[in-house]
């Protein structure tokens, strides 16, 4: 916690004595410099947080000594223990430092003017002692805690965890990796899409991306996103890399937990989420060899194949191997339970990603979950995960035999799955085939509960985790889901298992009810402002001076519209935007309309086009049953030609075949065509209404990321600018274009979630040290991190806060650099816009989440809104009174307001708080029980609220906090 050094000689000669460990500091806790001997032993400890220059003047350090000898009197009955314990630490302070002064490293270096924090672990952190805070942020004084520079959104930093809680971090837990990255950055190249649906950006995308490193003397060089993330990321110094992928997993999410419980230090928590990625990327890496090699060899007799398949059961999906940990399971209708398409079995192979990561960010800390990934390649798809120890004989929940047996045998895990399911919004239900012998369940009855030998908890085969819309046809029980958002946001909890057989058939009703309100309201609703939600993109895009470089703000637009992640922020599947510009006919006309009606009839056919060449490679598989390459290269040309050239044969495939799959696959399309006029000719004049883009390369690029595929960079920039008018060919993709036909990987998005925050730290790093360059490339790449995380899953409330801060960090760097604010408020620029959105969703989600809600009053604060400001302060502290981060920047926002007697009065009060927490926290501390913790700040609060010491009451509402 922080502890304000004291003045030695003074407090032995009955002067002035200011805190000990046991005692609250005031809120601007900043030391004066009277004291050798404190000085020593700030720099010795080597823990001072971001120490800012002092801006206040000699009136403002006579005050703090008033408020200091004020303190003394209020705090008159100091435990013994305490005080002899602090009288120890100091003299032993005194006799080394000397060397404690020699060791400190400083990303900035302290003048005799600066001031600091000392931060110590333990247990008696006075004010990031919390382990539910999202942040933590230190004000240096009433005078420069608002300097837009200096104070910025986080002044000091965070560090965040895989589930997003962050805490404080200082300067020499940052020197730590300076020098480390320092390095990286002399070696690094200078040479220079979208984010996978599933939340892992392509290694494509992060190689071609740059992050601005500085060495030792301030030279700044650019390093590849992909190279930085790869640097020193091993994690031995975390978990040995020998132990399995499961063990490895779980034993840095464990540790993850653990530093959050405990507010460790911020330097082994970006550690730790270094050693996430790392493992994350190994893991990839080592499904996306072996997936390439299993899928090469689908069709090759058993004596020849490279890996040979495994016998570990189940019916659904085809073969099963075992290689490296990793259990890879084909994603193939072989039983015809979805009526033979293959493609449909790929679908609920993606449901199980989806249901994985729902129960990820549940934070069910006493279940284990494993670790998965999704293999696409030459049309088939692998699910990649790690091997778990459990067998068929450790199974306590669920059903393992097509729900002939329901088990509930473990009470524990059931009431932690019955916590989950109300999460969810997932309705307890009996389930089980026998109607006489059905279980209470509080998921789908085949979502598998473990336990292993040693009592680990595991869960496992989430593909039917979330309800399915009403079934009209063979499997659609299983390949069409809700979307989560939709679930959670539902005015009904509605059963997993209805329409499956494994329930009785009451719970049918909700599911027509909840498909005809998504179908009738929510689909419709979304059709009226999906072109304002256009208009608004194309204007921020115009904003901040077109789309930059050739491009117009038109074709910027077209092609960074986030069209999925609006869907999914609705609770509607891509699979209803058929029904979603049907309904769009109906609106009035504006350009804005039309433009929204071709971006969704483009996405319709890169859809349809993408499975169509799926399935052309599976029959070539087939045909071929040998791992070639050229066949697959020459395949993917010919297609391409076929749906983007000139010739005859291509107006017919779109007028015979991708006009009937789209009105197949996508459900109340319907599509006016002029009479005479071609399907593709009707196409081609609605998405010529953007004047500047292409269709042909708007669709090439959709289909490049869906597949990707990879093309050499001057065939790709020939088909860009359509030079020699290439587009006007019937063939107009060359062979010599195509580099990879393309292999994708989609995993779960606490990789993304994780690297996130690993940029936000080096971002809040290169703050520190005034390298604007350097902190504008990391949070630009946070900003991408986190909205790929959005991306998949936009409901995600800890990456909405976690963005929205980057976003305005990005923008408080760009306004203003290294230079303090002095024109006032942050500008609203579309950046602050979007995180201003971003805020407003998290706070819909989670109306009383104290991190979301003390986030969204720091950027109020920033953008010049103070009265929103004001009140989101106070709604935090009514209902945290003790929530450190929330006292320390309300009270320097009533400084900045010049309310100092109000300020004062907040800080008293939160200084009695923590003087008794401190000491009661002393008592706990062999303990270490967190329960104890909550117990006896509970107390102390009570206690502080009725204390008759604070004397000044001067606003209304702080009364009522304390």
């Amino acid at each position: 916690g922080i502890r304000v050094a004291g003045e030695k000689a003074k407090a032995k000669n009955g002067g002035s004595w200011t805190a000990s460990a046991a005692s609250a500091p005031s809120i601007s806790p900043r030391p004066s410099r009277s004291s050798e001997d404190a000085r020593a032993s700030m720099l010795r400890r080597g823990e001072s947080v971001a120490v800012e220059r002092m801006e206040s003047s000699l009136n403002l350090i006579l005050k703090m000594e008033q408020d200091l000898a004020q303190m003394e009197a209020e705090f008159e009955h100091i435990p013994e223990e305490v005080e002899a314990e602090a009288e120890a630490e100091a003299e032993a302070e005194a006799g080394s430092g000397k060397s404690g002064a020699n060791g400190s490293s400083n990303t900035r270096q302290s003048s005799d003017e600066d001031v600091g924090h000392i931060i110590e672990e333990g247990a008696g952190s006075s004010f990031d002692w919390d382990d539910d805070a999202e942040m933590s942020i230190y004000a240096s004084s009433p005078s420069s805690a608002y300097s837009q520079r200096e104070g910025g959104l986080f002044p000091s930093g965070i560090a965040g965890y895989a589930d997003d809680s962050a805490i404080v971090f200082d300067d020499n837990d940052l020197a730590e990796f300076d020098s480390d990255f320092d390095e990286a950055g002399e070696d690094a190249d200078d040479s220079g899409g979208e984010e996978q649906d599933a939340g892992r950006s392509s290694s494509q995308e992060q190689e071609k991306e740059t992050v601005m490193l500085a060495d030792k003397n301030g030279k700044e060089d650019s390093m590849p996103i992909a190279s930085f993330l790869r640097y020193g990321q091993t994690g031995a110094d975390i978990v040995d890399e020998n132990l399995t992928w499961n063990d490895r997993f779980q034993f840095i999410l464990e540790t993850l937990f653990q530093l959050q419980s405990t507010n460790g230090r911020s330097s082994k928590v970006l550690r730790t989420n270094l050693a996430l990625i790392g493992l994350a990327k190994d893991f990839l890496h080592t499904a996306e060899v072996y997936g390439k090699i299993i899928i090469s060899e689908v069709f090759l007799p058993y004596q020849q194949k490279t890996i040979k398949p495994a016998d570990v059961g189940g019916v659904a999906g085809g073969s099963k191997y075992i290689v490296q940990d990793i259990l890879f399971k084909f994603a193939l209708d072989t039983q015809g339970i979805y009526g033979g398409d293959n493609a449909a079995a790929a679908t609920v192979a993606g449901h199980e990603l989806k249901g994985l990561q729902a129960y990820f960010d549940c934070d069910l800390h006493e279940i284990s979950l494993p670790l998965m990934a999704l293999v696409d390649y030459r049309g088939f798809r692998l699910i990649a995960m790690s091997l778990l120890p459990i067998t068929k004989d450790t199974i306590v929940l669920g059903t393992n035999d097509g729900g002939n047996h329901v088990r509930r045998d473990d009470e524990q895990f059931a009431q932690i799955m019955e916590r989950a399911g109300k999460q969810l919004n997932i309705r307890p239900h009996l389930a089980g085939l026998d109607p006489d012998n059905r279980t209470m369940v509080y998921t789908a009855a085949d979502v598998e509960g473990h336990r292993s030998q040693d009592g680990e908890l595991f869960l496992i085969d989430f593909s039917r985790v979330f309800p399915c819309e009403t079934p009209h046809e063979q499997g659609q029980n299983l390949t069409k889901l809700f979307r989560p958002e939709f679930v959670k946001s539902h005015s009904k909890a509605l059963c997993s298992d209805a329409y499956s057989g494994f329930a009785s058939s009451e719970f049918n009703p909700d599911i027509d009810d909840a498909s005809r309100f998504l179908q009738w309201k929510l689909v419709p609703g979304f059709a009226k402002k999906l072109p304002r939600l256009f208009e608004h993109h194309v204007a921020n895009i115009s904003a901040v001076g077109g789309g930059g470089g050739s491009k117009t703000a038109e074709e910027t637009a077209l092609l960074s519209f986030r069209l999925t992640q609006l869907l999914h922020n609705e609770g509607i599947n891509v699979r209803h935007i058929g029904l979603l510009y049907t309904r769009l006919n109906s609106e009035v006309q504006t350009s804005a309309r039309d433009n929204c009606r071709a971006l969704l009839l483009m996405e319709m056919v890169a859809r349809v086009a993408k499975n169509d060449l799926r399935k052309r490679m599976r029959v070539q598989m087939h045909s071929l049953k040998r791992p070639l390459e050229q066949p697959f290269r020459a395949l993917v040309v010919n297609y391409l030609n076929l749906v983007l050239g000139t010739s005859a044969v291509s107006e017919q495939y779109w007028e015979d075949y991708l006009k009937e799959a789209m009105q197949d696959k996508f459900y109340g399309l319907v599509i006016h065509q002029a009479k005479g006029q071609s399907f593709k000719d009707m196409v081609v004049d609605l998405v010529n209404e953007f004047r500047d883009c292409d269709w042909r390369w708007f669709l090439l690029v959709r289909l490049q990321h869906m597949l990707g595929m990879t093309l050499d960079p001057v065939g790709q920039n020939d088909l860009k600018k359509n030079t020699d008018d290439r587009w006007s060919r019937p063939e107009p993709i060359l062979p010599s274009y195509l580099v990879d036909i393309g292999l994708r990987v989609k995993c779960m998005d606490i990789i993304s979630q994780a690297e996130g925050h690993v940029f936000l730290m080096h971002g809040l790093r290169a703050r520190t040290a005034c390298n604007t360059r350097s902190a504008i490339s990391f949070f630009a790449s946070a900003v991408r991190s986190f909205e790929s995380v959005l991306n998949s899953n936009p409901h995600k409330v800890a990456s909405l806060r976690s963005c929205a801060s980057a976003l305005v960090m990005l923008e408080e760097e760009r306004a203003f650099g290294s230079k303090p604010n002095t024109t006032g408020f942050l500008p609203i620029t579309p950046a602050v816009r979007k995180a201003l959105r971003y805020l407003q969703t998290a706070r819909e989600l989670e109306p009383d989440d104290v991190q979301t809600i003390l986030t969204d009053a720091l950027v109020m604060e920033k953008v010049g809104r103070l009265a929103d400001a004001e009140h989101r302060f106070l709604k935090v502290l009514v209902q945290y009174p003790a929530f450190s981060n929330a006292v320390i920047n309300y009270c320097n926002f009533l400084f900045k307001l010049g309310q100092q007697e109000e300020a004062d009065c907040l800080r008293d009060a939160y200084a009695m708080i923590e003087k008794e927490r401190s000491a009661a926290m002393k008592s706990h501390k062999h303990a270490a029980n967190k329960i104890g913790w909550r117990k006896s700040l509970a107390a102390a609060t009570v206690r502080a609220r009725s204390n008759a010491t604070i004397k000044r009451a001067p606003r209304t509402h702080v009364k009522s906090i304390f």
